[in-house]
């Protein structure tokens, strides 16, 4: 009871403290009550708070929140990673350098660990010593060790060790100094709103890619008019030419003003690679000399294209950053948001650079945001984002850190907070409405949903008929939904979902598309939001040697495309439904990740789920009546119509995405009213309340699977751990009870998890007779 209490205490004082450190942010008195309010609301909120009460807050004080929230991310880091601790395990020598110690549930990411994170080891003798070594390579289920030299002489494979594994805080560091700098950005970066109104002078200018459309130009002619800040926006729904916008402009700065100095940040390696090959392309307007790719010392010199070594900078297959006076003499550095801090720390001033770029800086959230901002951006210096807040944003590690604003991109709160990005002002941003990607039946629903209605199709409306060896219902409608009622499974302890019927109907669909080389195997994508269901799939496939067809999240196909898409939902449990609204898991209840998902699609957008499952969602709902009521559904028989109601948070979560005038079925922010005498849990889903709190009476924990991320995995070759902070790499998991209904699967025994009131095809009950590869058709 007295550690309760004292617990109790503890919280109470932490909000407390905070509502004192609050009253700088707002002209009105807060009495020691406000801090029961206060921890209930985001950082969105308590701006939007401030603009009700006809106050602002003050920029130099913004980071308060933002560390805040830091903190509690860190903490529960800290926290997650103590559950990994492991005893009397072996560690086996590697040549003379290095041990590899076997790691349950690291193929999930159970835990996440990367190069650079820190083991700490022990004898198994109560008085051994502590030795503390480093991770050097993650594999599959094993990772590689160095220690100190001792340590490897001492070392016997048949020596038991308790080992404890910590994260590298260099990243967390990182963000922690990007928020305290911000404070010196002044209002221009961080509240745009309390700058003079600016109207900017379109820069003529000749097009370098005679490809460019009107949207695009307007977008290019504006940047290079732009003095100093306030940021400037592209906004890129997909398929649209962001990329394409953002070359054309880098392009123009390079050869029209010769004073120019451009920084260009993206999320990822991969992304930051990606800007750097475009650029290559017109390698007959760059010298090579004046481009720096620059790359964190931790990533592998074997990771990064054989075209791209000579653009970057290392000693004996290690990469560096130059030394300052090289790094003046580049004219267009490429980076990662986190390595662009190597830049301020060899030297390089505020201001050197005119201009920065940040690109799919919807991903980022606003800590990552701040690095190359807060360190490098001066005075003069203009800064771009390109991005979508409909589209994926940061993937956050603690769950009421990212509910509290730290899930929240710099480039949502612009679009939230401010007036001139709401109301689409061209001052502050262009958005591209015309979209060379997707069959105009494909894009006909996200463009309402999402868009406003106001995305054109500019590719053919003709579908191949090599799609016929499917069977497409509607012949010039190429989305198609397949219902099958299936059933969720799970192995062992893995809290991850799978479903056989499911994987044996998409890989059914894929022999019929590659028969005869009709489509190759290259132009077909699948999309799926569980590890388990990922790996089922690769797994069928091998088994007709289709390794060339990708198959992964929805994060591992963010800003890319296929011909062919197909998805497949996985869920078909009705009570584990509010489980994943809940936290967010799989596509329903989360619309960016249903944007992305339809949006990859070029030609042809398969949908293969349980249909009496995606009707509870109401943008999911909208796709299977879409496909309805074209003639292009077939399966199982259709649900009855869902009557969807929209909360107040479901209101409040979307608005956070765009413009309201650029948005469907959206009411404006200032229409969201917050009233002091609420209790907290009407603020929405709070720890503690709704589904969760029915769980825990019920003596329940859950077990829940964050989005998975190529550039995050463990095993991925192409891993480097400074691209990202440490929470964007964690997955939390929470072990527990496994309940009657749920669907756990061993090698000898399969649970029906199906609900009595759907019934399955028949053949289609005994699913423990479908094998985990080789299906014929």
């Amino acid at each position: 009871m007295l550690i309760l209490v004292r617990r109790r205490l503890s919280v109470w004082l932490f909000y407390w403290q905070m509502t004192i450190s609050l009253r700088p942010y707002f002209q009105i008195n807060l009495i020691p009550g406000d801090a029961v309010k206060i921890r209930n609301l985001s950082l969105l909120q308590l701006c939007q708070v401030a603009v009700q009460l006809g106050n602002t807050l003050k920029d130099s004080n913004i980071s308060f929140l933002s560390l805040q929230y830091l903190q509690t991310s860190e903490s529960s880091l800290k926290e997650e990673m103590r559950a990994y601790d492991m005893e009397g395990v072996f560690m086996r020598r590697r040549g003379m350098n290095f041990l590899s110690l076997e790691v349950p549930g690291l193929a999930e990411r159970r835990p996440s660990l990367v190069q650079g994170d820190f083991i700490v080891a022990r004898y198994a003798r109560n008085d051994a010593r502590p030795y503390q070594g480093f991770i050097h390579k993650v594999e599959a289920d094993e990772i590689f060790l160095k220690f100190d030299n001792q340590f490897h002489l001492n070392h016997n494979d048949r020596n038991q060790y308790h080992v404890s594994f910590t994260y590298n805080r260099l990243n967390m560091r990182r963000l922690y100094k990007s928020i305290h700098e911000a404070e010196l950005l002044g209002p221009g970066i961080l509240f745009p709103c309390q700058s003079p109104c600016r109207a900017v002078k379109k820069c003529p200018f000749k097009p370098l890619n005679p490809h460019i459309n009107n949207e695009q130009a307007n977008a290019v002619a504006r940047i290079l008019g732009c003095r100093g800040v306030p940021p400037y926006v592209i906004y890129g729904p997909p398929g649209t030419g962001k990329t394409m916008t953002i070359i054309e402009a880098i392009l123009q700065l390079y050869t029209a003003k010769k004073a120019a100095n451009i920084l260009v940040c993206a999320a990822s390696n991969a992304a930051a690679d990606h800007v750097l090959e475009k650029l290559l392309l017109a390698s007959y307007l760059i010298r090579p000399s004046d481009i720096f790719r620059l790359n964190a010392p931790s990533r592998q010199y074997e990771d990064v294209n054989a075209d791209f070594i000579r653009f970057c900078f290392f000693e004996d297959r290690v990469f560096k950053c130059p030394p300052s006076q090289a790094l003046m003499r580049y004219k267009i550095v490429i980076s990662t948001y986190m390595s662009s801090s190597l830049l301020q720390a060899e030297g390089i001033r505020r201001g050197h650079f005119t201009h920065i770029f940040l690109d799919e800086a919807g991903q980022a959230s606003e800590p990552e945001a701040m690095v190359p901002l807060s360190g490098l951006c001066g005075r003069d210096t203009v800064v771009v984002l390109a991005g979508d807040p409909k589209q994926l944003g940061p993937v956050v590690f603690c769950k009421q850190a990212d509910k509290e604003g730290l899930g929240i991109s710099y480039l949502q709160r612009l679009f939230f907070y401010f007036d001139q990005y709401r109301t689409g002002d061209p001052n502050y941003v262009t958005k591209l409405v015309k979209n060379y990607r997707c069959h105009p039946a494909i894009l006909e629903l996200p463009s309402e949903l999402f868009y406003g209605g106001e995305l054109i199709a500019c590719k053919e409306d003709e579908v191949p008929s090599v799609y016929n060896c499917i069977g497409l219902p509607n012949k010039s409608f190429p989305v198609l939904f397949v219902g099958i009622q299936g059933c969720d499974e799970r192995e062992g302890t893995n809290p991850s979902w799978f479903n056989r019927i499911e994987v044996s109907k998409v890989v059914s669909i894929i022999r019929n598309l590659t028969k005869g080389g009709a489509v190759s195997e290259v132009d077909i994508g699948v999309i799926t939001p569980y590890r388990q269901q990922v790996a089922k799939i690769k797994k069928a496939l091998e088994a007709f040697e289709m390794s060339d067809l990708k198959v992964g999240s929805v994060e591992q196909f963010q800003g890319q495309e296929r011909e062919v898409i197909i998805i497949s939902t996985v869920r078909s449990t009705v009570k584990h439904n509010e489980f994943d609204k809940f936290f967010n898991l799989g596509f329903l209840s989360n619309y960016q990740r249903f944007n992305v998902a339809i949006t990859r699609a070029k030609s042809l957008l398969i949908v293969v789920g349980n249909p009496h499952i995606v009707t509870k969602d109401r943008h999911w709902d909208r796709l299977l009546r879409y496909c309805a009521d074209n003639g292009s559904y077939q399966g199982c028989p259709l649900p009855p119509p869902e009557s969807h109601s929209y909360s107040d948070e479901t209101k409040y979560n979307e608005d956070q995405g765009g413009p309201a005038e650029w948005g469907c079925n959206q009411e404006e922010a200032t229409n969201y009213n917050y009233n002091y005498n609420q209790e907290p849990s009407e603020f929405g889903l709070k720890c503690g309340s709704g589904v969760q709190s029915a769980a825990t009476n019920n003596g329940t924990k859950w077990s829940e699977e964050l989005p998975e991320d190529e550039n995050l995995a463990s095993n991925n070759a192409g891993i480097d751990p400074e691209e990202m902070p440490k929470q964007h790499v964690e997955e939390r998991v929470e072990q527990g009870d496994v309940q009657p209904n749920e669907c756990w699967t061993s090698d000898d025994q399969v649970h029906d998890a199906c609900p009595e009131k759907f019934t399955f095809p028949p053949g289609w009950c005994d699913v423990s007779g479908i094998p985990a590869s080789g299906w014929d058709d």
